[in-house]
């Protein structure tokens, strides 16, 4: 693993963002997918990180719910995961929209990372609300972070995925 900082690490490779979205839905707003149910965000490295901080970000505007959330993260490609936090949140409108998680890890060769949100544990009909990612090779994400621009994460894979399966002639 070379000393060099996260973000510049990371901006040198090839990091595969996943989602479980299917290729046809679209983003209502960053973090929160066209369809309601689970979501699994997957961040795939071709170099083993080291991660020191992850700091997540949710928001709900509009809808009273518990949302639960699952870290994983894998040495290996994914053949095996380890759980890093399971939690859960009660958002309730106006007062409590906002859920900001930030997690001192001592984490080595990750290779993938992944997120897992259910956004309503009561099997109700919601959104996952994730707005903003951090990871970091230092203690604290403040200061020298690599943030995840999910918007902009979707709409280059939407964009590919639009471009690789074109309509066929009427």
């Amino acid at each position: 693993m070379s000393n060099a900082p996260l973000w510049s690490r990371l901006r040198r490779q090839k990091t595969i963002f996943r989602s479980n979205l299917p290729s046809h839905q679209g983003m209502r707003r960053i973090g929160a997918p066209a369809s309601p149910g689970s979501q699994t965000i997957r961040l795939v490295f071709d170099q083993p990180q080291r991660l020191k901080c992850i700091s997540l970000v949710f928001e709900e505007n509009e809808t009273s719910r518990t949302q639960e959330f699952v870290l994983r993260w894998s040495p290996d490609g994914g053949n095996s995961v380890r759980e890093i936090v399971r939690q859960q949140w009660n958002f309730s409108p106006p007062e409590s929209i906002h859920e900001v998680e930030e997690f001192q890890v001592a984490l080595s060769s990750v290779t993938v990372l992944e997120l897992l949100i259910k956004p309503d544990i009561s099997g109700g009909v919601a959104r996952a609300s994730l707005k903003n990612l951090r990871l970091s090779d230092l203690v604290h994400c403040c200061s020298s972070c690599f943030r995840i621009d999910l918007e902009r994460i979707f709409r280059i894979l939407w964009r590919e995925r639009r471009d690789s399966n074109p309509r066929p002639p009427a």
